[in-house]
């Protein structure tokens, strides 16, 4: 994929940086309910000077209902142009019925 970013400069002007970015997970179920899962992703200058930032990690989903599910992971950097080193993350997703 690709994301765009607009910035307002010091001298009142306006730019635009655009970075690709990359994902790749791979999940599995553990019961009739929860699964796990581990992913790498990350991101790449277009229009910028800034290198690849490059991420792993890992946690579990658990499905409350059919169309609800709730997941938490934790995760650390790759490369060494990100400042943070490691890093949590839940969610809550709810899809909406057929």
């Amino acid at each position: 994929g690709a994301e765009w970013a607009t910035f307002d400069q010091d001298d009142g002007r306006e730019t635009t940086l655009s970075r690709a970015v990359w994902t790749l997970s791979l999940g599995a179920s553990v019961g009739e309910k929860a699964g796990v899962f581990i992913e790498a992703f990350g991101d790449d200058g277009l229009s910028d000077e800034g290198g690849p930032a490059t991420f792993v990690d890992g946690g579990f989903t658990y499905q409350f209902r059919p169309n609800v599910q709730l997941d938490a992971s934790l995760g650390t950097r790759v490369s060494d142009l990100v400042d943070e080193r490691w890093f949590v993350g839940a969610g809550l997703s709810w899809r909406w019925p057929d």
